[in-house]
């Protein structure tokens, strides 16, 4: 045979720099076989399954430094019974002016072709017809690599040749912070592959007050906003025929979304147009909270690679917000088309079955509290007949819930109460039908709680709540701010209490995010089960004279709020909490 031109230059479709590992000088054997090494993007810790289909054969020899491969032919990987075709649709549609179409003048076209030819005709190779079979590669190909978690994945025994190497059919649908990648290299040596793709990210953060030094926390009070980032970039979207850019977004029950998105595009100070993107809510958003669809997005960004999106919305903290270790979380990720091999026909969505990658998670959460005021006689037996009105500066919070404990005579499984002598409540049951320890010993109660949403003005707040038959009362969802607790309204024969003040503020922040861990440094207790502080007020009968300190102005702090990267911190120090009348 005739022998044709070296290949010096290294085929690749525009996706990966591919660099030849081979020694100046070496003899080869004809039987001597040769490996392909891909290392993954920078950001890819997907696990990849790699597949090697040989496209040209040939007979490899050394002139000088040079590798020349010679006698070209199509190699195992495409079908022989569809050579004539594939030749047949690289003139017409990539290389018009071919007169002679053979494996050999096609490899020595591609010598000088453009990237974007290169890219065609990798394509073409890998096209698949409308029954999901491959139009020209066969069922031969080298033995597969898996390799995952940012590691490189090694194709073993390739024989000369040029190769067209490729994720496995529809191996990364869906998966995390992957994408697609098919090339084609020249393999005379030992060979690796750097992927260029580069993935997009997510980031996401709350720009509120209260906030923790990373924006993954904060404290609110119900009623609040709570203002949200969400950063990203334009991808590089060489070889899509479009791009799909979708951010999704899950809100909790406690938080209310209020459709005010912006998105601002490389830094600009103004957002761009809203008619270049969706905000879809309800059966439209795919089972999240809301999405926000970019429109067109490969015509609108594709000359803007590497450029920061930024979006900026909004939620409020609402009556279902929770005061457990929970908190109220808000959680973000990205949708993206991830195979530029495949051509894409959806809208501005992906299509069913169509392929895509979607970004880790990103959870910011937002916390509240509840002061527990617990009423108790000098026995500290609960005390009923008590209300307390709460007063707080201006703008401290927008809406209060009130919520205290009532006890009902009932007869169904969830009336397990009885009704003491003294009139509180508990589970034990008499020792006998007379007992005197308790004020019935037939009739069972059912503990039912009562939640009033009292909503304030923004010059300031007041509130009031009477305590249950437990003797307490929660004031549930308080911001950053000053309060007087007053007592209102006081049980007959008892003496009322002096106002007590105290402050929320911020708190110390903490390395790690995990759950709310309330803490106080005083005397008082804060209960772990329902994240609440408790103040437990005592009241004693009536005399004419408190003892000396027993009146006044009692001051306490809540110091608390600041939660960082996710671990909410309140830590209360007062001068005195419990006020006693002597």
């Amino acid at each position: 045979m005739r022998k044709h031109r070296r290949f010096a230059a290294i085929l690749t479709a525009g996706l990966l720099a591919v660099t030849p590992c081979v020694s100046a000088g070496v003899a080869f054997a004809a039987d001597e076989t040769y490996s392909i090494t891909i290392n993954p993007a920078e950001n890819d810790k997907a696990e990849h399954t790699y597949e090697a289909y040989q496209i040209f054969d040939g007979d490899l020899s050394t002139e000088g430094e040079d590798k020349i491969l010679s006698n070209i032919v199509w190699g195992p990987g495409i079908d022989s019974s569809k050579t004539a075709a594939l030749e047949t649709a690289i003139k017409t549609n990539i290389f018009t002016d071919l007169t002679d179409t053979t494996a050999a003048k096609i490899a020595e076209k591609l010598k000088d072709a453009s990237a974007a030819q290169v890219r065609q005709f990798a394509d073409l190779i890998g096209s698949v017809g409308t029954d999901g079979k491959y139009l020209y590669l066969s069922t031969t190909k080298v033995t597969d690599a898996t390799a995952g978690n940012g590691d490189a994945a090694v194709i073993a025994n390739c024989d000369p040749g040029y190769y067209l190497v490729k994720d496995a059919d529809n191996s990364l649908d869906g998966v995390e912070s992957s994408a697609y990648t098919r090339f084609i290299l020249r393999v005379v040596g030992d060979a690796t592959a750097n992927a260029k793709a580069v993935l997009p990210t997510l980031d996401k953060k709350i720009t509120s007050s209260n906030q923790n030094d990373d924006g993954t926390a904060n404290t609110a009070a119900i009623g609040e906003k709570v203002n949200y980032e969400l950063t990203s970039a334009v991808p590089n979207m060489e070889g899509y025929n479009k791009y799909y850019f979708v951010i999704n977004d899950d809100l909790s029950d406690g938080l209310s979304f209020n459709n005010d998105v912006k998105v601002y595009v490389n830094g600009a100070a103004d957002p761009i147009a809203s008619n270049l993107y969706e905000v879809q809510q309800g059966t439209d958003a795919d089972g999240h909270t809301f999405q926000i669809v970019f429109k067109d997005f490969y015509t609108n960004f594709n000359n803007k690679a590497g450029q920061a999106i930024r979006v900026t919305y909004s939620a409020t903290l609402d009556e279902d917000a929770k005061i457990t270790n929970e908190g109220n979380p808000n959680t973000a990720n990205l949708t993206y088309s991830n195979n530029p091999n495949y051509n894409y026909t959806g809208e501005n969505e992906p299509g069913s079955g169509e392929p895509k990658g979607v970004t880790p998670e990103k959870t910011v959460k937002t916390y509240t509290t509840a002061v527990k005021v617990k009423k108790v006689d000098e026995s500290n037996k609960a005390l009923t007949g008590a209300e307390f009105t709460l007063t707080g500066a201006d703008n401290c919070v927008k809406t209060v819930i009130v919520i205290s404990d009532e006890f009902v005579a009932g007869t169904g499984s969830d009336a397990t109460y009885y009704k003491l002598a003294d009139g509180t409540f508990t589970e034990e049951e008499p020792a006998s039908a007379d007992d005197p320890n308790y004020a019935d010993t037939t009739t069972k109660y059912k503990k039912t709680q009562t939640a009033t949403t009292k909503d304030t003005s923004t010059d300031g707040v007041t509130v009031s709540c009477e305590v249950g038959t437990d003797g307490i009362a929660v004031f549930k969802g308080l911001g950053k701010g000053t309060y007087t607790l007053t007592e209102s309204k006081t049980p007959t024969n008892y003496n009322t209490i002096e106002p007590i003040e105290f402050t929320i503020g911020t708190g110390t922040t903490q390395p790690d995010m995990t759950s709310a861990n309330w803490s106080i440094t005083s005397d008082e207790t804060f209960s772990e089960a329902d994240n609440m502080f408790v103040v437990t007020i005592k009241n004693v009968k009536g005399s004419t004279l408190p003892e000396t300190g027993g009146i006044g102005t009692k001051l306490f702090y809540l110091f608390g709020g600041m939660l960082a990267v996710g671990s909410g911190v309140v830590l209360v120090t007062k001068k005195r909490m419990a006020n006693i009348e002597k």
